[in-house]
């Protein structure tokens, strides 16, 4: 959540429970945007208004701290960004494959996806079809990049996911909370960068029509 969305929602809660606001000096006010912007920092705006909904149909007459929506995101307002049953089939599948990497246990993988390449037989692009599954041990960058965009997006890489495997054996489910914690806020960022791909095509095919024109 950005400083911006941050003061937007201290604004609903302040308008919610106005009497408590107004006792309130600007440099408390001040402290507070910045300990809710820190906080609450990978959580998406939707996910925290949520909260501060919930929190409001609970009928407390003081006005919610940080740890008051801490309480509820953990009871299960954290979902705006897709159920936990998805984050937890996500966890779980980051998980396996994370202990396949630690241990070196034996999976099967493509070791060539297929697709055209130059021939030099017959001078020209040809299909090659993929190569069957084997047994292997390794996880290539071909197999990374099949993964759900929201799992390579929060460990960024295949050695993330050997550091994830060492959360897990610490404690899996503060490794779990984490990233369902932080989903929301991937699969946002998601979002925003399709929108933009998508504008960023259309606005090349403005330019190509208008060249071809």
């Amino acid at each position: 959540m950005k400083r911006e969305e941050t003061r937007r929602i201290l604004e609903r809660i302040s308008r919610l429970y106005i009497t408590q606001a107004r006792k309130m000096t600007p440099e408390q006010r001040t402290m507070m945007v910045e300990s809710w912007s820190n906080e609450f920092a990978n959580e998406s705006y939707s996910t925290i208004d949520d909260a501060v909904s919930a929190y409001m149909k609970q009928g407390k007459p003081f006005m919610p701290d940080i740890a008051d929506i801490i309480n509820i995101l953990n009871a299960g307002v954290r979902t705006s960004g897709g159920s936990t049953a998805e984050g937890d089939k996500l966890f779980s599948r980051m998980e396996k494959i994370a202990d396949v990497l630690a241990n070196k246990k034996q999976r099967t993988s493509i070791i060539d996806p297929g697709g055209f390449r130059w021939s030099e037989k017959y001078q020209r692009n040809v299909y090659f079809h993929p190569e069957l599954v084997v047994n292997c041990s390794s996880y290539t960058q071909y197999d990374f990049a099949q993964l759900p965009e929201e799992i390579r997006e929060y460990v960024e890489d295949i050695d993330g996911l050997k550091l994830l495997h060492k959360e897990i054996q610490s404690n899996r489910d503060m490794a779990r909370k984490r990233f369902l914690t932080q989903l929301p806020g991937i699969k946002e960022e998601i979002a925003k960068r399709r929108a933009q791909n998508k504008k960023e095509y259309q606005e090349r095919l403005k330019t190509l029509k208008g060249v071809t024109a």
